[in-house]
């Protein structure tokens, strides 16, 4: 018969087993199925441990409460009934705080809890004894012991683990005293027992501790493999960035970086191969890069030597390789080129004897930028281009004038653009009448708004003339102010203007084009009044003077344009019958304290006034310059001192 003591002692036991079996358990679950993260093992752990002490202390306050026990003092069980409770309300709310602040919940009742706590409830209800309780645990803990060790041993390999041994030991140890707990005294094996598992947890926090350093041990090993591969991976794709694919030698970007760390004061030289996609379709593009790769490592090594390694070579794109020079001396690059020269007269390359041409441009001074190395490289490739086109086959082209060049492309392109798309617009500046001061005519004037900011014709009517475009902006003007004149009749028979250019005159068609636009607005034609400039006079005479005659011979009025801004003669004047004289503005800025240039102005006034010619001065701009030209017989002002050109709306 087992003393309440003993019964004590068991329950004890088996509770401590009990626990030790769920955290193995537990471990299979972490460590095998990989089910929990390492903190929410060790919260599972921590719930159910707290479980078990309410179990026990159930069943000390049961033990208290049913079972006679005799204390030397009165009030021992009254106290350990209220230290009971307090423990059981403490763990409770222990219990709920760990499920409030972290998501491991008891969702769901896994095996191995439900099985402790039918365990629990049987034996708390009295439905069986101490000793098949603690039996039945034992049987438990071993099956989950050797589930841990085979999924430990040989599912995942893990051998060198002092834990799982220990954790084998001690359930031999206990299974050997269970074995012979019959011929043992009944304390010893109760002390033994509750001994090895105490140092059952000793065993699992020994096998984490090794298990953890382990795997912390081959993260590290593996990352420093993986930081040691990326190292690699990314010096070979930094070379691959950095270095030209077909000859091997350092490409655009290399150039790029290379310049910004010099910053300034430094020159490029391209070194343009001539005729290379002969060579590239004689030989077949695989023999064209071998010839390339050979040029580049020749002219490397070459450069180098001749250089002192203040030049260094690239390559560019295509056929083309660029020299890197410390220096911002022309005469000094000039000297580079013809050493490279002597190379490709000194070497033959796959038996070829090759030829090449050459761009210099510089950068002088300040910090280098990013877009100015764009600028740069287009400066030299632009200077390669017209190095083709001279002798010495070098061509030097400053960054300043590259821009400019750069400046009247784009004006180019976007004017092109807005041709295409119809924003360009036509405005028009009042004539005023010398004696009445009332506005008599106008003159129509192309305006062009390109992003929200207005370009002055001044900057794209040459661009216009140099590229052939100023035929679509002529053509748009007349049929724009011949239609606004047609449908609005807004000129009141006052005469407007037009500005032809020397291509017009000279074009074939252009006098068919007039008619074809007046046949859609047929307007009466002595409102109309074409201004030419002396320039345009310099082109093909009798040309012009064809077009001239037959345009007038329909009605046209003509005005010679900017006069004594050109080349003018009075043979051609009264040759081309003109109608109209306007001085340019030159006259009248200083004429006022010129002497010599306010009598040249009189004495061209009545020669034009006496062949009867209408004379118009443009560029009036204050009340001084009025009254100064009020003196000659000028018949029309026009200027800002009246009005700056405007839409037609403002007008109409």
């Amino acid at each position: 018969m087992l003393s309440t003591i003993d019964i004590f002692q068991y329950f004890i036991m088996s509770v401590i087993l009990l626990s030790n079996t769920n955290y193995v358990y537990f471990a299979i679950d972490n460590i095998i199925k990989d089910s929990y993260h390492k903190s929410d093992y060790i919260l599972l752990c921590l719930k159910y441990s707290l479980i078990t002490i309410v179990a026990s202390i159930i069943y000390v306050v049961k033990l208290l409460i049913y079972t006679p026990i005799k204390f030397d003092y009165p009030l021992v069980q009254p106290a350990i009934i209220i230290t009971c409770t307090i423990a059981f309300l403490t763990t409770i709310g222990i219990y709920i705080k760990l499920n409030e602040n972290h998501r491991i919940k008891f969702k769901k009742i896994s095996p191995n809890i439900l099985i402790s706590i039918v365990l629990l409830l049987a034996y708390l209800s009295n439905l069986i004894t101490i000793q098949l309780f603690y039996n039945l645990i034992f049987v438990w803990f071993l099956v989950v012991t050797a589930i841990f060790s085979y999924q430990v041993i040989y599912t995942k390999k893990i051998i060198n683990n002092s834990g799982v041994y220990f954790l084998i030991a001690s359930a031999s140890i206990l299974s050997v005293v269970n074995l012979l707990s019959h011929q043992l005294p009944l304390q010893m094996v109760l002390t033994v027992n509750l001994g090895i598992e105490s140092l059952i947890i000793y065993g699992l926090f020994l096998f984490y501790s090794q298990f953890y350093v382990d795997a912390l041990a081959d993260a590290y090993d593996s990352e420093i493999k993986q930081a040691n591969e990326l190292r690699i991976l990314n010096s070979k794709i930094t070379k691959m960035a950095y270095l030209d694919a077909v000859t091997g030698i350092e490409n655009e970007i290399a150039l790029m970086n290379d310049i910004e760390k010099m910053g300034h004061s430094l020159s490029l030289i391209t070194i343009n191969i001539r005729n290379f996609s002969l060579y590239n379709q004689i030989l077949g593009f695989s023999q064209g890069n071998t010839l390339l790769y050979e040029i580049a490592h020749t002219l490397s090594s070459e450069i180098e030597k001749l250089s002192k390694s203040n030049c260094k070579l690239y390559k560019l794109h295509s056929d083309k390789f660029i020299v890197l020079c410390n220096t911002v001396d022309v005469r000094t690059c000039v000297d580079h080129i013809d050493q490279i020269k002597t190379i490709f007269l000194t070497h033959t390359f796959m038996n070829f004897r090759l030829d090449a041409y050459y761009g210099i441009s510089s950068l002088k001074n300040g910090e280098f930028k990013i877009n100015e190395f764009n600028s740069l490289i287009g400066a030299v490739e632009l200077a390669s281009k017209h190095a083709k086109l001279v002798p010495e086959k070098f061509y030097f082209l400053s960054l300043e004038r590259y821009e400019r060049e750069k400046s009247k492309f784009d004006i180019e392109f976007h004017l092109k653009e807005a041709i295409e798309l119809g924003s360009l617009e036509v405005y028009y500046q009042p004539q005023i009448h010398a004696k009445s001061k009332q506005v008599c005519s106008y003159e129509a004037l192309i305006r062009w708004q390109d992003r929200g900011k207005f370009i002055s014709p001044a900057i794209f009517i040459p661009i216009a003339e140099n590229t052939g475009l100023i035929t679509e902006i002529t053509h748009f003007v007349i049929e724009d102010v011949f239609k606004n004149i047609y449908t609005l009749q807004w000129n009141e028979d006052r005469k407007v203007s037009i500005n032809l250019s020397a291509i017009q005159l000279v074009e074939n068609g252009f006098v068919d084009y007039v008619k074809n636009i007046l046949l859609i607005y047929p307007i009466n034609t002595s409102h109309i009044v074409f201004e030419v400039t002396e320039t345009a006079l310099t082109y093909d005479l009798n040309k012009v003077e064809d077009t001239i005659k037959a345009l007038k011979s329909i009605g046209f009025e003509f005005s010679l344009d900017d006069f004594g801004d050109g080349y003018s003669s009075l043979n051609r004047l009264s040759k081309l019958n003109f109608d109209e004289v306007k001085f340019d503005k030159f006259f009248i800025q200083d004429i006022a304290n010129d002497d010599k240039l306010k009598l040249t102005f009189l004495k061209t006034v009545e020669l034009f006034d006496l062949l009867n010619l209408r004379i118009v001065v443009e560029g009036v701009e204050t009340p001084a310059q009025e009254t100064f030209l009020d003196q000659y017989p000028i018949d029309v002002y026009q200027g800002y001192l009246y009005s700056e050109a405007k839409p037609l709306s403002y007008l109409y």
